[in-house]
């Protein structure tokens, strides 16, 4: 299992892209600015999240990661 941060930026993500800024606004003061940019990393290490660029190509849109059948880590993901 992972931590309570982690769960609260994949419950925020939902179904939705977001950027680093909008999950910690959305997270009403549970996740603080310089804590989610060191989470989301590990996140994608750990593949629960991926990332793209937005179209201006300056800052990353987050959005959990679809998992396919038999892939490792497939119990991690809702």
């Amino acid at each position: 299992m992972w931590s309570s941060k982690k769960q609260l930026i994949l419950d925020l993500l939902g179904d939705t892209e977001r950027f680093g800024l909008e999950l910690a606004r959305a997270s009403k003061g549970k996740l603080k600015r310089g804590t989610i940019y060191v989470i989301l990393p590990e996140m994608e290490d750990e593949r629960l999240i991926s990332s793209r660029t937005e179209p201006l190509g300056v800052r990353l849109l987050y959005r959990r990661r679809q998992v396919e059948e038999g892939e490792e880590g497939k119990e991690m993901v809702n």
